[in-house]
């Protein structure tokens, strides 16, 4: 066994993290987790009972119409780069071929694809690979974090957790996994041997009959497990599931944070979960806008849209909607207020043509447009004062169009009736 060592804050302070400043905690500078000191091999014992064999139990179906039984949908892909400095973890849907392989999305520009694409120029054709089931939720956590190419996720977890994170090394490679997954499968990537995928019940709630692509093969070698281990799943599709929990909350974090480290003045991300993990609401600290000199909406909207949307933080959201200081991004009927009442269709938007597209949304794929280009826009939901002078409204609702005490009143009478009241 082998031990994740971390530098990072006090562990107790960890609870008290609410999920912003959880994820900050991640970028800071030098507090990271490093995998590479050993410790005692009978530790693995104790912390993990492990057996290998072949086994014939059957792989869930997540939906009637999927095209086989994805087993794949909730575990952590683990590859390395060829000269093994860059460790890549990922969450990419497979299912099962045959008794002895896997196949699954392995698409550009994901990362599990950028390594499998550095070991086909090394004239390499099977890939050291694993999938990690039952991992930590700090590690699924950093497996769906749109990170930048070439950094380990790894490296996350110390500061993620407060704590360091024990790993094993595979039985039949020297890729690490974590110590107390619940399953694990070790075999290979395949770079040459494709086979037909599909279709499956998506993140954004369809499933297509017949909508299958070749995909490559993973060989399972060996799998090893806890007694009586779980296998967790995410049956996808309309709302709600750990797509929109974590991929799309991972990437507004993400988002939120490029565009502070660029200097923007962007407090809040957010991706409503009506929206189908194609949305990012950035809430705007409009005093720094105006300070800052951005008094031309359309130029503002093209800076924000020209940084997100040429990284690969960006690379799932379409909308993303720029709001005032008066709307929480966490609550979503904020959010959409916001854009169906300050966002003039059109006039107040601005569209990217020339970006990379995400196919997986039924209007890039399924529709008359190219599924590999276009289709995104910032939309401003910023009214012209916002821009000059500041606020110039109170909004006709509970919260600013009535007195405190008549308020108090109102709440205590409706929980009285056994109704819950909103804080506002």
């Amino acid at each position: 066994m082998y031990h994740a060592s971390a530098q990072h804050s006090s562990p107790q302070d960890a609870p008290h993290l609410n999920f912003r400043s959880f994820v900050e905690a991640l970028k800071e500078d030098g507090d990271i987790a490093e995998i590479n000191d050993e410790k005692d091999p009978n530790l693995e014992v104790s912390a993990i009972i492990r057996r290998s064999n072949e086994r014939d139990d059957k792989a869930p179906l997540l939906h009637q119409g999927d095209g086989g039984k994805y087993i794949q949908t909730y575990g952590m892909h683990v590859v390395q780069s060829p000269d093994g400095k860059w460790t890549n973890w990922s969450v990419a849907r497979a299912m099962v071929h045959d008794k002895k392989h896997l196949v699954g999305l392995v698409v550009a520009p994901q990362h599990i694809w950028q390594i499998q694409q550095m070991w086909k120029k090394e004239g390499v054709q099977d890939v050291p690979w694993a999938l990690a089931f039952g991992v930590p939720p700090a590690a699924i956590m950093a497996a769906s974090m749109p990170l930048p190419d070439g950094v380990t996720e790894a490296d996350y977890i110390g500061a993620m957790t407060g704590t360091a994170l024990d790993v094993v090394k595979c039985e039949t490679n020297d890729l690490l996994v974590p110590a107390s997954s619940e399953i694990v499968l070790e075999g290979t990537l395949s770079t040459t041997d494709y086979a037909p995928e599909g279709p499956f019940g998506e993140m954004h709630g369809y499933v297509f009959p017949g909508d299958m692509h070749d995909q490559p093969k993973y060989t399972v070698h060996c799998i090893t497990h806890r007694d009586d281990a779980i296998l967790p799943v995410s049956a996808c599709g309309r709302l709600t599931d750990e797509t929109y929990t974590l991929i799309s909350s991972l990437a507004a974090a993400e988002i939120r944070q490029l565009c502070q480290d660029t200097g923007l003045p962007i407090t809040d991300a957010f991706s409503p979960f009506e929206s189908q993990a194609t949305w990012v609401a950035l809430r705007v600290d409009t005093a720094a806008m105006r300070r800052m000199g951005y008094t031309d909406p359309a130029a503002f909207r093209r800076t924000v849209g020209d940084l997100v949307y040429t990284s690969k933080v960006g690379y799932t959201i379409h909308r993303l909607i720029l709001v005032g200081d008066d709307i929480d991004v966490y609550y979503s009927a904020d959010v959409m207020w916001a854009f169906v009442t300050r966002c003039r269709p059109g006039d107040d938007e601005t569209f990217f043509d020339d970006v990379r597209a995400f196919p997986l949304i039924p209007y890039n794929s399924k529709s008359w447009h190219s599924p590999a280009r276009g289709g995104k826009v910032v939309s401003g939901a910023l009214l012209k004062s916002e821009f000059t002078t500041g606020k110039n409204w109170e909004a006709a609702s509970f919260k600013e169009s009535y007195p405190q005490e008549v308020k108090n009143k109102v709440r205590a009478e409706w929980e009285a009736m056994g109704f819950e009241t909103r804080s506002d």
